[in-house]
């Protein structure tokens, strides 16, 4: 799939997202590029293209430095593909998909979304600092740039129309089958995790699919906060055993056996559809 395919998402702003839109600085919303807020009725768009990765702002110096290009360049093990493309010098020069950890980023560096005032300016200095190599304090409130955490709690997936699925199908189903590889995996090598028996196994893919599986696939929406206690529990059973060949997963597409990818950031590097309708419920400061 071309980068074409994937050239531009938008964000429905609602509750704690859009109180803290109401207070970004309007020049912010009106100069960035490839940014276009939207009114319709009583619901606010913020509408975003691959255009945001203009050389002059502060979000493309940022995906410039070299965490950023360790995260958003490389090839991810399960989308066969990276986020951005970077030039020979470290440049971004295209996006290949929108995705979560993307937007955050953006709303995180860019907008300085969750500061205001004096804070909104001091935010920004921060960054700056950092970029520039100095020791700076950095505070956060939806996303960490530079240790890539996020604190998004539940969002909404959804096609242009607004239907279910704002995903590809192929790249959900392909998480979905590296889940159970990796939760079948850690039950083989730490069976006492599991009540020593295949039906602890079964409950813990049934717990998985309840919490998980069945939200997106009848609502789109995904529930960050079970991930990531599933993600947890699963790393901290492999570092547990501390066993060599223990923390590689089958790739649910080529049977080769990989590192394990923390389930949260499986659905951060998941790709958007072209046009995908993103819509945080709840986002909440560092932990």
């Amino acid at each position: 799939m071309n980068s074409r395919e994937r050239s531009e998402i938008t964000v429905k702003a609602e509750s704690t997202f859009y109180a803290a839109l109401l207070e970004c600085p309007t020049k912010v919303l009106s100069e960035t590029v490839g940014l276009v807020e939207e009114r319709k009725g009583a619901n606010t768009f913020l509408r975003i293209s691959k255009e945001i990765l203009d050389p002059t702002s502060l979000f493309c110096r940022y995906l410039s430095h070299q965490t950023c290009r360790q995260i958003f360049g490389r090839i991810h093990p399960l989308y066969s593909g990276s986020t951005l493309r970077y030039d020979n010098v470290g440049k971004p020069i295209g996006i290949n998909y929108f995705n979560t950890r993307l937007l955050l980023a953006f709303i995180e560096v860019q907008l300085g979304l969750g500061f205001s005032g004096s804070f909104y300016q001091q935010h920004q200095r921060a960054i700056e600092g950092i970029l520039a190599g100095k020791p700076v304090k950095f505070e956060t409130n939806y996303y960490h740039p530079f240790t890539h955490k996020d604190n998004v709690g539940i969002h909404y997936i959804l096609e242009p129309n607004g239907d279910r699925g704002g995903y590809r199908s192929e790249d959900w189903e392909n998480f979905l089958k590296y889940s159970k590889s990796a939760i079948e995996c850690v039950f083989s090598i730490s069976p006492e995790d599991f009540g020593n028996t295949p039906s602890g196994l079964e409950r813990a893919i049934g717990q998985f699919t309840n919490l998980i599986t069945a939200p997106y696939e009848r609502e789109s929406r995904v529930n960050m906060f079970p991930l990531r206690h599933w993600g947890g529990l699963i790393e901290g059973i492999l570092k547990k055993k501390n066993q060599e060949g223990t923390n590689l997963i089958p790739h649910p597409v080529s049977g080769e056996r990989i590192p394990y990818v923390h389930f949260v950031d499986c659905i951060l590097d998941m790709p958007y559809q072209n046009g995908a309708v993103v819509v945080f419920q709840s986002m909440c400061g560092d932990r």
